[in-house]
């Protein structure tokens, strides 16, 4: 498996030509629909934006002289310093990232679905085509979002993983380059979990199938996701309110429950992990549906020096998170040692056992030590 991931890694470096074919997939983040950003998804978000805009202006929530320009891109916001190390942010990573990390992400995740597929062989069930159609790319969907859940969470709850999550939540205002505002350690944990689930899930879906497996998608992406995407999906990152309303938004996370997800305030924290569905926050205690638009500042209190520069927003992580796992390691030696100590005490101060059998002598007893 090694021998495959280092093969994997270093095909771009194997020539000029192979070089610059990984080059040419930066701009894949606008000119793909199967990027998240994808110039279709900007537009649509756009127009969901202008419908939003008029239905503010006419109730009154804007303005009467604002524009839809002034209202959905401020210059306050889209030249905020956040915003601006967004900007660099994505241009470096985005190049970076097919050079190194997503050879080896893709690598590990083939391998993962690979070795499982041998290892379950063929399944008890047996899905016919038809039904098939459908099931598997629901069935995929579901999967996916379940480890995007899992994973979101543990970059919250687990203490030396959140420095490196902190990248993304240190953000002071929200636009779409936000979105890919995502520390590379973060991109290997998501991956990873992502990679065990649908590999997983992936295999299962071939020992039940007899047939090759053509997943129903749009533009390369499952359906649903591709709807999901559509519909103002980049307003998530950004200032412009839109809720789902109380039941829908306990199905889909829709973009105010995602900006609340990065407010500030204590009573919004670890809340909305979810990406897609919003069932899972509502199966574990971590859904916050608002019953109308709340006031919201952005960020989670770091330093904004901390993230003030790119090699600080790759780096400094590093330095937190080893310095909470030193302190987590010290804090349980000294919890062992305060264990061990009050053992050793009150096995000193214990009285010696007494042999019922025999009633011993009063020279035989064995005075307690104290």
């Amino acid at each position: 498996m090694l021998q495959k991931v280092i093969d994997v890694v270093l095909a771009p470096f194997e020539s000029w030509a192979a070089f610059f074919t990984e080059l040419k997939k930066v701009p894949f983040i606008l000119a793909s629909l199967q990027s998240q950003t994808g110039w279709l998804y900007l537009l649509s978000s756009l127009i969901v934006a202008f419908v939003v805009f008029r239905i503010m202006k006419k109730h009154g929530d804007v303005h009467e002289d604002a524009s839809f320009h002034e209202t959905v891109f401020p210059r306050d916001v889209y030249m905020h310093r956040s915003a601006i190390m967004d900007y660099k942010f994505v241009f470096f990573d985005k190049t970076v990232r097919y050079f190194l990390y997503v050879p080896l992400f893709s690598a590990i995740t083939y391998k993962i679905y690979s070795t499982t597929t041998a290892r379950l062989g063929p399944g008890p069930l047996h899905l016919p085509e038809r039904l098939a159609f459908w099931l598997i790319p629901i069935f995929a969907l579901l999967v996916t979002d379940l480890s995007l859940y899992i994973s979101h969470y543990a970059m919250h709850r687990v203490r030396f993983l959140w420095p490196f999550h902190e990248v993304h939540h240190s953000a002071e205002v929200l636009t779409p380059a936000t979105s890919h505002r995502i520390h590379p350690v973060e991109e290997l944990v998501t991956t990873s979990i992502q990679s065990l689930f649908t590999g997983v899930g992936a295999a299962l879906l071939a020992s039940a199938a007899d047939f090759q497996i053509n997943h129903t998608t749009i533009f390369g992406l499952n359906f649903v996701t591709f709807g999901f995407y559509l519909f103002g999906f980049q307003l998530r990152h950004s200032h412009v309110w839109l809720s789902y309303g109380p039941l829908w938004s306990r199905v889909f996370i829709s973009p105010a429950q995602h900006q609340i997800h990065h407010s500030e305030a204590r009573k919004h924290w670890d809340k909305n992990f979810g990406f897609v569905f919003a069932f899972w926050d509502l199966a574990f205690g971590s859904l916050y549906v608002p019953k109308q638009r709340e006031p919201i500042v952005f960020g989670c209190g770091a330093n904004p020096e901390d993230y003030s520069t790119l090699p600080r927003m790759y780096f400094k992580p590093f330095v937190y998170s080893y310095q909470v796992f030193r302190d987590g390691i010290a804090s349980r030696i000294g919890r062992l040692r305060g264990s061990l100590g009050d053992a050793s005490a009150a096995a000193a101060l214990a009285p010696a056992p007494v042999n019922k059998t025999a009633e011993p002598d009063a020279s035989d007893r064995t005075p307690i030590q104290t």
